[in-house]
């Protein structure tokens, strides 16, 4: 049976449990919108194959009657659909809080699911850029000489909407959404104020190189700017997309002879980066890129022994201490 059959009427009782979850992560969670539209999949998919898969629709009551061996054939079910292990787990995690919410909301108990293994996958982050590719890219944008071209006709506004959106991207280490979401009113001289995830605000200094960007660019856009305007615009006045961004970049990288990896994330990537290169210490990025915690820096970054022995070595006091 294919997963996009509908589920019928006999199911409503549990699906409007899950609609009820949904609501609890978003107003206690404030999880994102794409999260919350993730798991309502992959718990309406979970639905639909235990009806097929048990012979009669799936209820409260059928709940704690789920085994093992029914969870494991889901999940069988879905990689069989070509789904990548980080979605396989991403389903598990689903399944996982919804019933534990159900055992707390509604003493709804199926201990089977806490027996499932997690599935393994290797976490794949984007390559940072080297600094001349980082220079070849901006030097484009900036002079226009380097081998790629826009499309004639191209407005001038939208170069430098371009340049200032990459630029900001690189110079803040901002995700490509929290950039997208920036209004007018977000600009406060020195500094952005950016809606993270979770709907946690976080201040950002912005280099005066950066600020003169945005100002031209806003200066040059055809569209009247308000408080609550959005800073990146598309041709037609409309919020900038991130699947846009992403097409500028993919045109650029191969009319530049730049890597696959660029993206607008691995911009981002690229900030951290060079920053730690440079110097810089981790409880900064972790401000500077919104992370929970500095495990995740850490681990975004994939930190190697080596450059942390470097660090210590040369900003320890006693790192220097002679032996006898």
């Amino acid at each position: 049976m294919a997963m996009s059959e509908s589920i019928s009427l006999d199911d409503r009782s549990f699906l409007a449990i899950v609609t009820e979850w949904l609501e609890t992560l978003r107003v206690e969670r404030r999880l994102s919108p794409h999260t919350r539209t993730a798991y309502a999949r992959d718990l309406k998919e979970f639905a639909v194959f235990m009806k097929e898969h048990l012979g009669r629709p799936l209820t409260p009551k059928i709940i704690p009657m789920i085994s093992l061996h029914d969870f494991r054939g889901f999940l069988s079910h879905r990689r069989n659909h070509n789904l990548s292990p980080r979605s396989i787990a991403r389903t598990q995690s689903a399944l996982r809080s919804f019933f534990r919410w159900m055992a707390s909301e509604y003493n709804i108990h199926n201990p089977a699911i806490i027996m499932m293994e997690s599935p393994r996958f290797q976490t794949t982050l984007p390559k940072a850029l080297t600094e001349k590719e980082t220079q070849i890219l901006f030097d484009f944008l900036l002079t226009g000489k380097g081998g790629a071209h826009y499309p004639p006709l191209t407005p001038a506004w939208i170069k430098a909407r371009d340049y200032s959106l990459f630029i900001l991207l690189y110079a803040t280490g901002l995700r490509i959404s929290e950039a997208l979401a920036l209004t007018e009113k977000d600009c406060l001289n020195d500094v952005l104020r950016v809606v993270g995830k979770g709907k946690k605000m976080r201040m950002i200094p912005l280099l005066p190189a950066a600020q003169l960007l945005l100002k031209q660019s806003l200066d040059e856009s055809p569209w009247s700017g308000s408080p609550d305007a959005p800073l990146f615009r598309s041709l037609r006045g409309h919020q900038l997309s991130s699947a846009a961004s992403s097409k500028i970049l993919r045109t650029l990288r191969g009319a530049l002879g730049l890597p696959d990896s660029l993206t607008p994330h691995s911009l981002r990537h690229s900030f951290a980066t060079h920053i730690l290169q440079g110097g810089g210490d981790l409880r900064t990025l972790q401000a500077l890129l919104g992370h929970e915690s500095l495990s995740t820096t850490q681990k975004y970054l994939r930190i190697e022994d080596k450059h942390l022995l470097k660090v210590f070595q040369s900003s320890h006091p006693r790192s220097h201490m002679k032996t006898n």
